[in-house]
């Protein structure tokens, strides 16, 4: 294989059928000659079947940790995160692969519709990872923080738009068909935390005003799907 121009980082905890549903849908969709698909499981798990598949030792040290580990990996000039069990559907192939950051629409359960990646913290969804196609240049300085368990997203999103500014991200046509769910409000302890790591990730780039007030209006939106449902 020659120089490989896109590297999928796809981090696996969960069933195995899950894992070769995701690497049947990049074999299915990814039209590239040259990619890679760099697995970080929690767990041993056996890939053989695939092509192009780079299975990193098994361990369990949470999600980021694991995509730190598979960043430090990766071979390609361009990075696409697809965890265990996302489904890649629509051509991916060497038009997306320039100096922009490409986003795709997620489907992620409990939604009806595809909704463009970058829209969906005004849903009141956290950030996503899936479906950003980046060159790897814009992530030479990145790292996922782990003190921060189910935020960590949004500092991946508020990175990228500090080092590849929003004029440099473009729409694509790829659809990402995710189990994840699209937010988890039942559960005040979860909304609290999330709340507080948000609140602080956006201090850290934009002070500690704005994120006071980003951490009231999630709060907020929390409060008024509570009042929606009972109402």
């Amino acid at each position: 294989m020659g120089m490989v121009s896109l590297s999928f980082v796809t981090i696996h905890c969960g069933l195995e059928s899950d894992l070769y549903d995701t690497l049947r849908s990049i074999e299915a969709h990814c039209g590239l000659d040259n990619y890679e698909v760099i697995v970080k499981s929690c767990s041993p798990v056996s890939i053989g079947g695939f092509h192009n598949v780079q299975l990193l030792e098994f361990g369990d040290d949470g999600i980021y940790d694991a995509m730190n580990k598979a960043l430090d990996n990766i071979n390609g000039t361009h990075v696409m995160f697809l965890n265990s069990g996302d489904k890649l559907m629509g051509l991916l192939d060497d038009r997306y692969l320039t100096e922009f950051v490409y986003y795709g629409r997620v489907k992620l359960e409990g939604l009806k519709k595809y909704v463009r990646a970058k829209y969906f913290p005004l849903l009141g969804i956290m950030p996503n990872h899936q479906s950003y196609i980046v060159p790897i240049k814009y992530l030479a300085q990145f790292k996922y923080p782990l003190e921060w368990e189910t935020a960590s997203d949004c500092y991946f999103k508020l990175f990228l738009n500090k080092t590849a500014i929003l004029r440099q991200y473009k729409e694509c046509l790829i659809l990402i068909n995710s189990p994840g769910k699209s937010g988890d409000f039942s559960d005040i302890k979860v909304v609290k935390t999330r709340a507080e790591e948000m609140s602080q990730i956006i201090g850290t780039f934009y002070g500690k005003k704005w994120g006071g007030f980003i951490k009231l209006i999630y709060l907020g939106y929390y409060n008024l799907k509570r009042f929606v449902r009972f109402v």
